[in-house]
């Protein structure tokens, strides 16, 4: 309960505790894609993550 009490919070934490201790060095972005939870479904299709994944097109 320390990282915090729901999922969210607790990826957030892994996340600042990977950017500061494990590779501070490296540059690593979090999304979060509003409204899907752990739905894949609605996270794959997402804007968000078609840019996290594959690039925002210029």
């Amino acid at each position: 309960m320390a990282q915090g009490p729901y999922r969210m919070q607790r990826g957030l934490a892994y996340a600042q505790y990977d950017r500061t201790m494990l590779a501070p060095d490296q540059r690593r972005e979090v999304v979060v894609v509003p409204g899907c939870a752990h739905d894949v479904a609605c996270v794959f299709p997402s804007e968000a993550a078609r840019a996290a994944l594959l690039g925002t097109p210029r």
